[in-house]
């Protein structure tokens, strides 16, 4: 999601836009009519570059009858394939 303020104080018809990061294509949708100067915000939809993995690290279970109670802890790992980054929490 990206937030952008059309510059000038020229309006932007409504119709199909294509959305791009670079010289890639990452999508196209449908935008209402805008005026000049207003923030709204563009959608680019799924980035094949970011991979996440999400991985179970502890599981509990406290036996309370028909009330269990369960508790579970989880590693999410976000990488992106551009530049090998790795972000863990």
């Amino acid at each position: 999601m990206a937030k952008v303020t059309l510059p000038g104080e020229v309006p932007l018809l409504p119709g199909k836009v294509q959305h791009f990061v670079g010289r890639d294509l990452v999508g196209s949708s449908m935008m209402a009519e805008r005026a000049g100067g207003e923030e709204f915000s563009l959608s680019f939809g799924p980035d094949d570059r970011l991979k996440a993995e999400r991985r179970q690290i502890f599981r509990k279970v406290d036996r309370r009858g028909k009330d269990d109670e369960v508790d579970y802890r989880f590693i999410t790992t976000l990488r992106t394939t551009s530049d090998g980054t790795a972000w863990s929490r």
